[in-house]
């Protein structure tokens, strides 16, 4: 994997995980019965980490076992190629 896609994974992760935290303080609070918008909204920020991690590794930037690895990292699943 290139130093500049490494960075840019690590400091999305970073940013990632304290959102995620933040979001989860957020629901922990304020969260309404049934279908929130906030539950929503983090399984809508997992499938754009995982489509861009689907993306890297289509475009060559990561390889097979890095897009896994990564996912792993993330807590997101990536798509099988079709």
């Amino acid at each position: 994997m290139e130093s500049n896609i490494k960075l840019f994974l690590e400091d999305l992760r970073y940013k990632h995980e304290a959102w995620q935290r933040g979001m989860m303080e957020l629901i922990k609070h304020y969260a309404v019965k049934g279908n929130d918008p906030l539950i929503s909204k983090i399984s809508g920020r997992k499938e754009v980490i995982s489509d861009m991690i689907n993306s890297l590794k289509c475009a060559g930037l990561l390889t097979e076992h890095e897009a896994k690895e990564q996912a792993k990292l993330f807590d997101v699943e990536i798509r099988a190629e079709i």
